[in-house]
Parts: C-alpha cells; sequence; structure tokens
C-alpha cells in the first residue's frame, strides 16, 4: 500500500513539474488504513490546492479519491474535504 501510494507521488511529480507534496498523513478511516497528502500546484497562472486520499481496501486494492480547488478557496473547502474522505467506507469485498 505504501509503495503504490509512494509511485503515485513520484508519477505526480514527473508528469506536473510544479507539483508539490506539502503534507502527509496516515490515519484510519472507518477501520482502512489510509494516507492523504496534501498537494499544491500552479497551472495555466492558477494556483491549485489538493487533497489525495488513498484508502487500504482487501487484498491489493486501493482506493484513491482527489479533492481539488483554488489556492485562494482552499480554506473553504478543506474541512469538507476531511470530512467527506472521513465518511469512506468500504461497502463490498472486492475478490481479485
Amino acid at each position: 500500500f505504501e509503495d503504490y501510494v509512494a509511485s503515485v507521488k513520484t508519477f505526480l511529480i514527473q508528469t506536473i513539474p510544479s507539483i508539490s507534496c506539502i503534507g502527509e498523513e496516515q490515519r484510519m478511516i472507518n477501520g482502512a488504513q489510509a494516507i492523504l497528502i496534501e498537494c499544491s500546484s500552479r497551472q495555466e497562472e492558477a494556483d491549485f490546492k489538493t487533497l489525495l486520499v488513498f484508502v487500504k481496501g482487501n487484498d491489493s486494492t486501493v482506493y484513491a479519491i482527489s479533492f481539488n480547488t483554488f489556492q485562494s478557496s482552499w480554506e473553504n473547502y478543506k474541512g469538507v474535504f476531511e470530512q467527506i474522505a472521513q465518511s469512506f467506507k468500504l461497502k463490498y469485498k472486492i475478490e481479485l
């Protein structure tokens, strides 16, 4: 799980040169291991903030959720993004 998240971070940094991962936190979301990463980036003269949420599913399944907004709106949405992320529940067991 951690290796997968690290590979996604590396891919994002290689793909979007202006992106910076400015915070990372491990926590449990409804009994599932999760990693939350806060990023900032600049694209086409606009500044963005992003919250990436990775939730470890059953077996080798990983769920990824991305919350994005303009940097100027980040404080208005950050709490809502985190509430939505905390509400994530694994309803089905996926067999691979």
